[in-house]
């Protein structure tokens, strides 16, 4: 919930328009609904900029000043899509010492997706 009680996340394994739904708490996608009155908006997916099919995202939070989306992510892409074999040890290493090389990492993006997907 953001400062202002206007905004409410969530996590839920509801299905976007269009998709099947999946059981299980990995298929986990966050979720915002803006407060309109005295009802709730209907729930927006945040997107891929948030929910990526290859990762695990939770615990949204917003920044003080509610420009700034927090949340966790067990994303597991590598810089520029790269594959992962054919690596050096090392190369590795390096690799999954960067952020989001599946492990649980902090991401965060602008709200401003948010007002981009609103109906």
């Amino acid at each position: 919930m953001c400062a202002d009680g206007q905004r409410f996340f969530f996590l839920s394994t509801r299905p976007q328009p269009g998709q099947e739904e999946k059981s299980g708490w990995v298929y986990q996608d966050i979720w915002a609904m803006d407060r309109e009155g005295d009802v709730w908006s209907e729930p927006i997916n945040l997107g891929e900029a948030v929910n990526q099919p290859d990762g695990r995202e939770w615990s949204a939070s917003l920044s003080p000043d509610g420009k700034y989306l927090f949340f966790m992510s067990s994303r597991t892409t590598t810089e520029a899509g790269l594959p992962l074999t054919g690596r050096t040890m090392n190369e590795l290493l390096e690799i999954s010492a960067q952020p989001g090389q599946d492990s649980s990492d902090i991401w965060w993006v602008s709200t401003e997706i948010i007002e981009r997907l609103r109906p």
